[in-house]
C-alpha cells in the first residue's frame, strides 16, 4: 500500500499545482495590472484534447512532460517585465493544467486497488482546494509586491511531480492495454500485492479494454455519473471561481465603499 500511497502523492502534485494557479493571482492581481497591466486570471485547461493525454506516450512519461510546461510556466510569470510575457507564462501553466487535470484522476483509478479506489481519487479534487487554500494564505503572509516570489512558489509542486515520476510505477492498466501483460501483472503485483493479477482484471483493467464513453452512462455507473454531473454544475453555478479570483479585489472595494 505504500507503493500506492506514493505514487498517488506525486501524481497529486499536479492537482495541486492546479488549485494553485487558480488562487494565487487573487491577492496581488491590483499590483500586477499596475505594474504589467495584466488585469486578469488565465486557466487554458481545455486547450488540448485531453483524450490524448497518457494514451499513447504512457502515463508516467505524460506527466514528465506535463511537468516541463507547469516548470516553465510560473518561472517565466515571475520574470515578466511585460504584459506579453506574463501572458506566456500564463499560457504555458494553463497547457499544464489542461493535461494534468486528466492525467492525474487517471493515473490514481489505474494504480489504485480496486477496494480504496473510490476514496483515492476523491484526492484529485481535495488537493486542487488545498492549493487554492495554500495559494490564499500565500498571498496572505506576503506582500503584495512579492508577486514574482509567489509565482516562483509554484515551480515546487512541478520539480516534485517531474522528480517523482521518474521513480514511480507505470500504470499497469496502460501496460496490460498495450499488450504488454507480463509488465502489468509486476506492477500490479507490486502495487496491490499478491491479489495484483486478479485485480488487474477486475476492475476494468483488462488487457484490451476499451469501455468508451457511452459505457458511463449505462448500467451501474449511469445514476453515479447523472449525479456527479448535477454536483459539479451546481459548483460552478455558486460562482466560486469568481471568489478564487477574485476575492481580495471584492473586499478591497466593499470596505472603500462602507467607509
Amino acid at each position: 500500500m505504500g507503493a500506492v500511497l506514493a505514487a498517488v502523492g506525486v501524481a497529486c502534485m499536479g492537482a495541486f499545482a492546479f488549485g494553485y494557479h487558480l488562487g494565487v493571482v487573487n491577492g496581488p492581481l491590483e499590483a500586477i495590472a499596475r505594474e504589467l497591466g495584466f488585469a486578469g486570471n488565465q486557466a487554458l485547461s481545455g486547450l488540448l484534447d485531453r483524450r490524448l493525454a497518457g494514451r499513447d506516450l504512457g502515463r508516467r512519461t505524460s506527466f514528465m512532460l506535463c511537468a516541463l510546461p507547469m516548470l516553465a510556466g510560473p518561472l517565466l510569470s515571475a520574470a515578466a517585465t511585460t504584459i506579453n510575457v506574463m501572458i506566456a507564462g500564463r499560457f504555458l501553466a494553463g497547457v499544464a493544467i489542461g493535461l494534468s487535470s486528466a492525467l492525474v484522476p487517471l493515473y490514481i483509478s489505474e494504480v489504485s486497488p480496486t477496494s480504496v479506489r473510490g476514496t483515492l481519487g476523491s484526492l484529485n479534487q481535495l488537493m486542487i482546494c488545498v492549493g487554492i487554500l495554500v495559494a490564499l494564505l500565500v498571498n496572505v503572509a506576503l506582500p503584495v509586491t512579492d508577486w514574482r516570489l509567489m509565482f516562483n512558489l509554484a515551480a515546487a509542486p512541478a520539480i516534485i511531480l517531474l522528480l517523482g515520476m521518474l521513480a514511480a510505477p507505470e500504470s499497469p492498466t496502460y501496460l496490460a492495454n498495450k499488450g504488454r501483460r507480463d509488465e502489468a501483472v509486476a506492477v500490479a503485483t507490486k502495487l496491490w500485492g499478491r491479489s495484483g493479477a486478479s485485480q488487474l482484471g477486475a476492475g476494468g483493467a483488462k488487457a484490451g479494454g476499451s469501455g468508451g464513453s457511452e459505457s458511463l452512462f449505462s448500467g451501474p455507473y449511469r445514476k453515479g455519473v447523472i449525479m456527479g454531473c448535477i454536483l459539479f454544475t451546481f459548483q460552478q453555478f455558486s460562482g466560486i471561481n469568481a471568489i478564487v479570483y477574485f476575492s481580495s479585489s471584492v473586499f478591497k472595494q466593499v470596505r472603500a465603499a462602507s467607509g
